[in-house]
């Protein structure tokens, strides 16, 4: 093998180096964990905490129970960097399943179900309202009393919210990106793939 043609098959090996290096990270957010975890049985659960791979939007984070577990969700989630945490306010034992739709930090949207098991809330809840009755008579104990009235307003938002026109730019623009050093990897790769076959051809001749 002549000095050219080793140069020119170093090059093309860099070149397969360096997408292994660069295509990663164009990869979407991914989801690394959940607690509970997908799959899971537990006794009870105030929230569920989800941890991506790299950092969320907090403007642009979703929850959604589906079929039974409708009511679940107990007020907005929270964003700390990658990790999003939804309380929940679950009423009884059995399956829940939540879906959840985020966006990440370069744009691309990520949806996915968590679903696990609750095998004690009630005996959860029966504690907590025993606490909130003590608590209660103790305060109101030789004193005239009112009931209180409680309204409580838990806001649910639906897996057809739209991601606004803004954020959809964000992710055309990352996706133009993407095209683009695709085209110059292609180019490289093509002319790299001509020059090894005139080189052969000269050698023949």
């Amino acid at each position: 093998m002549s000095q050219r043609m080793k140069t020119v098959v170093v090059a093309i090996i860099a070149l397969l180096l360096v997408l292994s290096l660069v295509l990663p990270a164009f990869a979407h957010a991914q989801l690394v964990s959940s607690s509970p975890e997908s799959g899971a049985s537990v006794p009870t659960a105030e929230e569920l905490v989800l941890t991506f791979n790299e950092d969320v939007s907090p403007d642009f984070v979703t929850f959604y129970a589906q079929g039974d577990s409708e009511g679940v969700l107990d007020g907005d989630p929270t964003v700390d960097g990658a990790v999003v945490t939804q309380p929940l306010a679950p009423t009884r034992n059995g399956e829940y399943a939540i879906g959840y739709r985020v966006v990440s930090a370069d744009g691309h949207p990520v949806s996915g179900e968590i679903t696990f098991t609750l095998t004690d809330v009630t005996a959860a809840a029966q504690a907590t309202d025993e606490e909130t009755t003590g608590a209660g008579e103790a305060a109101t104990d030789g004193a005239d009393t009112a009931q209180p009235e409680v309204t409580t307003e838990a806001t649910e938002t639906t897996a057809s919210e739209t991601v606004t026109a803004d954020q959809t730019d964000e992710a055309d623009d990352e996706g133009g990106s993407n095209w683009i050093l695709f085209a110059v990897i292609f180019g490289i790769t093509f002319a790299l793939t001509l020059l090894l076959m005139r080189m052969r051809s000269r050698r023949t001749a």
